[in-house]
């Protein structure tokens, strides 16, 4: 069983998709200062059609 101090920890730490989302839109130059890790990341997509029939 977890002690309360580590709930409380593990509380402010978890990060969800809104704050990461507020956080980028509030920091648009994150995309620059970390450039290399950005470049690293592969990010998923829905895939599309490329837009030829066969």
């Amino acid at each position: 069983m977890k002690q309360p101090e580590e709930e409380l920890q593990e509380t402010l730490t978890e990060l969800d998709d809104r704050a990461v989302v507020d956080y980028l839109r509030h920091h648009p130059e994150f995309f620059i200062r970390n450039a290399h890790a950005v470049e690293a990341m592969r990010v998923p997509h829905p895939v599309r059609g490329n837009g030829f029939a066969r």
